[in-house]
């Protein structure tokens, strides 16, 4: 074939229609297929829990930490009968032997993150530490063990002392005010009448259990609030760890979802989550953490470093489950559980870039280190959170004026 005519006949090939729309078809193929093989690489199933994005691009120093602890096990607030009262012999809503030996392994668990990291002094330094406790035994007696623990080298280490804060009366920090027309406008709201007399807290647990509707289709384990106040000590026995009846074991599940159903109306989480009621709650104790906290960065900015720089709390289940939901994150940090013995909140304060960075911390009794629940904190989508961002997300629930809020009626 002449050369000439081979080189018209491909040009003419080459030119032809439908030769074009091949070579785009296979171009756009092989695109698709390398899009796939990177979209399969990076975008892989997931099939393990989400991790905390980190925004991380620079070194952090730790500033402060604050904390908020439950005490330990206890017994029932109520012991009517002699068999029970020989299993807590300490006393109705006094600590037990279980709840001392586990509140001093988390003195030592803070000890190992601060204290043997050399964020506090060896020996104990007072002018750094800041322990406050609410004015009950059990809030007191594991306030000084975990700070003792927290400096202990061994199990087998000698006590060393701490001080400890608590205010006995009007206590708006640790405590709430009761009686407050905002609570009980609400409850009539609710339950469509005022609720009783305070006698017991078992028995206003037996009140809730009536007057919310949760009775309609549990009548066949507490028939009526009498029934229902037996609750708390039957809690309380499991667990310590005694040995629970046929009947408790074959409804244990119920139970507690019962107790914790009440719990949620009583602190107005979950279902009943009302940010007015968490504002009386927990409202002035947000409101100290949160002033605390900027107070501690002014003073970082100043000086480059701060006094003050440990802080904790010795608590009760109510009020940390307060804080948590008030926060945005009690869901993550608690499902529908109530904080365990020993519920464990830490805050974090770090400089970043020269900015207030923030990491919260949750641990119940059960998880050998704590879990970074600060992405679900609300307005905080990553961690570490900026301290203005946390200073949005509870706004709504912090005061400096509890009686207003105590003072509010619900419409």
């Amino acid at each position: 074939m002449d050369p000439t005519s081979l080189l018209f006949s491909s040009s003419a090939i080459m030119g032809h229609p439908n030769l074009k729309y091949c070579i785009t078809a296979t171009a756009i193929f092989i695109m698709l297929i390398f899009v796939t093989f990177i979209m399969l690489v990076l975008f892989k199933p997931i099939t393990d829990q989400p991790k905390v994005l980190n925004l991380i691009t620079g070194d952090m120093k730790l500033v402060s930490v604050t904390v908020l602890f439950r005490h330990g096990a206890r017994a029932p607030v109520v012991i009517d009968n002699e068999t029970i009262a020989k299993m807590f012999p300490n006393g109705p809503g006094e600590i037990t032997d279980v709840g001392l030996s586990d509140t001093f392994k988390l003195g030592r668990l803070l000890g190992d993150r601060y204290v043997k990291t050399g964020f506090l002094r060896t020996p104990l330094l007072p002018s750094e530490i800041y322990i406050r406790s609410r004015a009950n035994n059990r809030c007191l007696f594991c306030a000084a063990i975990v700070g003792s623990g927290m400096w202990a080298k061994d199990e087998n280490s000698g006590f060393t002392p701490v001080p400890i804060y608590a205010q006995e009366k009007n206590d708006n920090i640790l405590e709430y005010l009761k009686g407050c027309p905002v609570e009980i406008s609400r409850i009539n709201k609710e339950c469509g009448r005022k609720p009783p007399a305070f006698v017991s807290w078992p028995l206003y647990e037996g009140f809730v259990y009536e007057c919310t509707g949760l009775i309609k289709n549990n009548s066949d384990l507490f028939p009526n609030a009498e029934a229902f106040a037996n609750v708390e000590s039957l809690i309380q026995m499991d667990r310590n760890g005694l040995p629970m009846s046929e009947w408790f074991n074959r409804n244990r599940k119920r139970i507690y979802e019962l107790y914790e159903k009440v719990y949620h109306f009583t602190v107005s989480v979950v279902k009943y989550h009302d940010n007015e009621l968490l504002k009386l709650k927990q409202g002035v104790l947000m409101n100290r953490i949160m002033n605390d906290l900027w107070k501690q960065w002014g003073e970082y900015e100043r000086h480059g470093r701060v006094q003050k720089k440990f802080i904790a709390y010795s608590t009760q289940d109510w009020l940390i489950m307060a804080f948590l939901h008030a926060l945005g994150c009690g869901e993550e940090a608690l499902g529908s559980t109530i904080p365990d013995f020993n519920a464990l909140v830490i805050i974090e304060l770090f400089e970043q870039s020269k900015k207030p960075m923030v990491r919260i911390h949750y641990k119940d009794n059960k998880m050998k280190m704590p879990k970074d629940i600060t992405h679900a904190v609300r307005s905080c989508s990553f961690a570490p959170c900026h301290l203005i961002q946390l200073g949005l997300s509870v706004k709504r629930y912090r005061t400096d004026d509890p009686q207003s809020v105590c003072n509010m009626q619900i419409a």
